[in-house]
């Protein structure tokens, strides 16, 4: 008589099923502690507090119950006090399993908070951004077209596009220092009240940028419209920056002369530039509106050639480079479409 088998491959299925039921990851719950703070970094000004709340969870993240909890500031640049009302209930008590500090930026700086718990140790970098940065300037009282320069008197550098506005209206940025502690900038004019500075690099967070008034007022004479812009024979002549450096020149926007370059435009102004030394040259035009204007170079007072297009379109800036060699070259403005600019700036870079 034959022997039934299933019996013995049900109870072998079932003795597998019974094996495998247990949680494959149970060996894992409340191992390989961490930290977790949130925010895991904190930005600040002076004055200013934020909340930073603590907890620790296992490898599967579940929450854990704090135990040993402790916090540390690295200066005096920060203070740092717990919330003992954060997660209270009812009945007085607080739940085990978050905790919350209260960071208040004092001074400047780059500085931390030491966390620990449970064995464990974080490090939560805080920096506290200026709220504001000393510097000294050449001039506050300015004339029209004339650079001052900016120097920080702090611990302070120009990033990247840095920039300046006073009173609100920006400034033309004409270069930085070799170490980027000082900006030579074009005030605007007419402009007149507190000088603000933007991309501004503490040297304790160099990578990190920031917009800070200084606590210093400038006042810029008004604008009016230079003589001799109705004619390339009688155009005024721009300051040629020597290689590496770069000028500035401001004008008011009248456009009341004709165009006689081939752009077509409904009126130009003219500048000179006396080129003696060859090299690229960057020509870069600014305006206040939503006019469309172009630039344009001749090669002589009548414009033969019809200019050179530097840039057309309806791009604000305009802006161009050119290798020019030495010469007497004419700069045209030329108001295409739109009503004309109360100022036009002309950045030139070498």
């Amino acid at each position: 008589m034959k022997r039934s088998m299933c019996g013995g491959f049900l109870l072998a299925t079932l003795a597998g099923i019974l094996a495998c039921s247990g949680d494959p990851t149970g060996d894992l719950i409340g191992k390989n502690l961490t930290i977790e703070p949130d925010p895991k970094t904190v930005f600040l000004s002076p004055g200013e507090t934020k909340p930073v709340t603590i907890s620790v969870v296992d490898e599967q993240g579940n929450e854990q119950d704090l135990t040993g909890f402790n916090f540390q500031a690295s200066s005096a640049d920060i203070t740092v006090v717990e919330d003992t009302t954060f997660l209270t209930t009812s009945t007085g008590q607080r739940l085990g399993t978050s905790r919350r500090i209260n960071v208040t930026g004092v001074n400047p700086a780059a500085a931390k908070v030491t966390l620990t718990s449970n064995g464990q140790t974080f490090d939560v970098p805080v920096v506290v951004g200026p709220a504001s940065a000393a510097v000294t300037l050449s001039a506050s009282t300015v004339a029209v077209n004339q650079p001052i320069t900016i120097t920080f008197q702090g611990p302070f550098k120009f990033g990247e596009g840095a920039a300046a506005t006073v009173g609100g209206a920006p400034g033309v940025v004409l270069g930085l220092s070799t170490d980027s502690t000082t900006m030579t900038l074009l005030p605007p004019p007419g402009a007149a009240g507190p000088l603000v500075l933007d991309s501004v690099a503490p040297t304790y967070a160099p990578t990190l940028r920031f917009s800070v008034p200084t606590g210093d007022s400038i006042t810029v004479a008004a604008l009016a419209p230079v003589a001799g812009t109705g004619s390339p024979s009688t155009a005024p002549a721009l300051t040629i920056p020597a290689a590496g450096t770069s000028t500035g020149f401001f004008d008011v926007g009248t456009f009341t002369a004709a165009d006689i370059t081939s752009d077509g435009g409904l009126g130009g102004q003219y500048y000179k530039m006396d080129i003696t030394e060859a090299g690229t040259y960057t020509i870069t035009t600014n305006w206040d509106n939503d006019a469309d204007i172009d630039i344009l170079l001749c090669s002589d007072t009548t414009c033969s050639d019809g200019g050179d297009f530097l840039s057309t379109g309806v791009d604000q800036p305009e802006t161009d480079s050119r290798d020019l060699v030495p010469g007497t070259y004419y700069l045209a403005v030329v108001l295409f479409a739109g009503t004309a600019p109360g100022s036009v700036s002309i950045l030139l870079q070498h």
